[in-house]
């Protein structure tokens, strides 16, 4: 993640740990020595997911009026019009300064592919997308007559499609029996804010059209045709 964004481990201002191993003392150890800082354990790392949630939740319905840095023990919102304050470390801010809301973004967690001929993957959208999200590409079938094709779904970073986890499929038929190379798919992938993936085939020509919603587990919950 750290290469991905394209930073080097002493540019991170500051190490949370989340998650009750990281009390172990290797742990944290072995974080300083890659990080070259200690780690912060001001927060207690079980509950650190659940403040993040409350600061997010302050921040987005406009009500976060406290902002403590990572030395701070607790953030916290108004109640009715009083202004409240941080935890250790915290200050009182006046209700009437508005604070700079932190930008938090949704992104895909993997890279969301469909099976190609030969048993490889072709990428619609890639890891870390900030969603939602939508993306289209076109394909052509693989055999001459092909009147059917069956667009299996994965999640991964392998290029072999065996070797990421299948989310489900959907099957498109009835399509014209050209010659290999002549029927136009397009296959769209679009993620949602809820983080729904909906997978959707049309042919070019004809626009006859298949969709289907993917559930984590991978299962097809809903198809449609159009």
């Amino acid at each position: 993640m750290i290469a991905q964004a394209g930073l080097e481990p002493g540019a991170i201002s500051d190490i949370l740990c989340v998650g009750g191993s990281t009390r172990i003392p290797v742990v944290r150890q072995r974080l300083a020595e890659m990080f070259r800082r200690e780690p912060n354990i001001s927060i207690n790392p079980d509950e650190v997911v659940a403040q993040g949630a409350a600061i997010q939740a302050g921040s987005l319905s406009g009500k976060l009026v406290a902002g403590s840095g990572m030395g701070a023990k607790h953030a916290v919102a108004t109640t009715g019009s009083s202004p409240l304050y941080s935890g250790a470390g915290g200050v009182a801010h006046d209700p009437k300064v508005p604070l700079p809301r932190p930008l938090l973004l949704d992104v895909t967690p993997a890279t969301l592919s469909i099976a190609t001929a030969g048993g490889y993957t072709e990428r619609l959208l890639e890891k870390n997308a900030p969603i939602p999200i939508e993306r289209t590409k076109v394909f052509t079938t693989a055999r001459d007559g092909q009147t059917k094709v069956v667009i299996d779904c994965c999640r991964g970073e392998s290029k072999r499609f065996d070797e990421n986890e299948p989310l489900g499929h959907l099957v498109l038929d009835d399509l014209p029996a050209r010659l290999r190379g002549e029927v136009k798919i397009e296959v769209t992938f679009r993620v949602d804010t809820d983080g729904i993936l909906r997978v959707r085939a049309r042919d070019h020509e004809t626009g006859a059209a298949q969709e289907a919603v993917l559930s984590v587990l991978g299962a097809p919950v809903e198809e449609n045709a159009a």
